[in-house]
């Protein structure tokens, strides 16, 4: 099988072409059903979505400007946006961010959800920032943890340090 063969996009009946449209297309009787196929707009471009918005994560990550994030995406692709980029371009694009200091946040386990969000509401209530409770994970596990990697007991044991810090502060109050 060569490389024009090996891959093919699923097909797509559209709405347009139906039985009555079948005089549309001259060479095919007019009893004869005939459908338009095409590519969907969306095949392949998942991975490409993807990175772009990867590459605007980053850019909130680094508290960039706008004019400083299109002045960075002129350098290094010579396109003024992202979704004018191709794959390659992305991905020099990150690796540049990346050189900036940027890393991606690990992906949170389902289970773990939660926990998250329980600490993310006791972050709002106290009126704390994120930083608050990586710092109680991290002097919990000797800077063995962070909050995108804590394991659930390590969750816990920041829920029920905020839990205490959340009723000392109302006692003050």
């Amino acid at each position: 099988m060569d490389r024009q063969t090996a891959y093919r996009a699923p097909a797509v009946a559209t709405q347009e072409a139906t039985d009555g449209d079948s005089n549309k297309f001259p060479r095919k009787p007019s009893n004869a059903a005939t459908v338009a196929i095409r590519k969907p707009a969306d095949a392949g471009n998942g991975y490409r979505k993807g990175l772009i918005a990867s590459v605007k994560i980053a850019q909130k990550d680094l508290g960039m400007e706008d004019e400083i994030y299109r002045s960075l995406l002129r350098a290094v692709t010579g396109k003024d946006s992202a979704a004018k980029c191709s794959v390659r371009e992305l991905k020099a694009m990150l690796a540049e961010l990346r050189l900036k200091g940027w890393r991606p946040r690990p992906r949170i386990a389902a289970e773990l959800l939660p926990l998250h969000r329980k600490i993310k509401a006791l972050l709002a209530s106290l009126g704390r920032p994120r930083t608050y409770a990586e710092t109680i994970i991290r002097r919990q596990t000797n800077n063995g943890a962070t909050l995108g990697t804590a394991d659930r007991a390590q969750l816990m044991a920041c829920v029920a340090a905020l839990t205490c810090q959340q009723r000392r502060e109302a006692q003050e109050a």
